[in-house]
């Protein structure tokens, strides 16, 4: 592991050698005694750019959760918390440029922990001027976070993408497999409008045929919680981001 921060980021003690070292320095020095193949950059880029095509088919996929990604990244937002699991893999696949917003989340081994909550600190310092994009499971994992919301007049934008229990494990090879929703599925079959307004927050589901992007920056306006909630297909989900991958769209 080559890092130029000395702060130890191997707590399990499973790195074979750890440099602390300017990457660029090191790699520099290397490739005075190792042959490097020059062309790797070039190949890599031409592959990044084919994907980055196949994932534009995006823009007429306007019941995907990629799409609605994409016109997030286009709202007046300053700030995004993206959550874990697909939503942050959304981001990823699915940004455009220019990208001038700033963006966080929780990763690592308990990630999904403290969603919503984190997603409010970062509201704090960006004036209220955030959206969290997340899916059912982290937001349930953390739904007391709205609690604080209430209690501390703190304002956040979430958009909310129900399948009614993740599907990031419907990308496993053992989906499809006949124990496989016993093992791995999660649904919890949740009415989050009544949970929402429990809680004292503005919720939104959001109709066929509105603009998504208004129906956004009039929430960003509001300057407390509001919670968009946007129910999608697990199984054509999983499908379409394999075939976009696959530039099958």
């Amino acid at each position: 592991m080559i890092d130029s921060l000395s702060c130890h980021r191997n707590p399990l003690k499973t790195t074979i050698l750890e440099v602390i070292a300017n990457e660029k320095s090191v790699i520099e020095i290397l490739s005075k005694y190792v042959e490097v193949d020059r062309t790797f950059v070039e190949r890599w880029r031409k592959f990044e750019q084919i994907q980055k095509e196949r994932f534009s088919r995006v823009e007429t996929l306007r019941e995907y959760e990629g799409w609605f990604v994409r016109e997030i990244l286009r709202s007046s937002a300053e700030a995004i918390f993206v959550s874990s699991s697909m939503s942050v893999r959304y981001l990823d696949y699915f940004y455009s440029e220019p990208f001038n917003k700033m963006v966080f989340c929780n990763r690592g081994v308990n990630g999904i922990d403290g969603t919503f909550s984190t997603a409010l600190g970062v509201s704090t310092r960006k004036k209220g001027n955030t959206i969290l994009i997340t899916g059912d499971l982290a937001f349930i994992h953390d739904m007391n976070g709205m609690v604080l919301a209430k209690t501390h007049e703190l304002p956040l934008v979430v958009v909310l993408f129900n399948n009614d229990g993740g599907g990031i494990f419907n990308y496993l090879p053992q989906s499809g497999t006949e124990t496989f929703n016993y093992l791995f599925t999660t649904s919890h079959g949740l009415e989050f409008e009544s949970i929402i307004r429990g809680y004292g927050h503005h919720y939104k589901a959001l109709s066929q045929g509105e603009n998504f992007l208004e129906v956004l920056n009039i929430a960003l306006e509001r300057k407390s919680v509001t919670v968009i909630e946007i129910k999608t297909d697990r199984e054509k989900s999983v499908e379409t981001t394999k075939k976009l991958i696959r530039g099958e769209m």
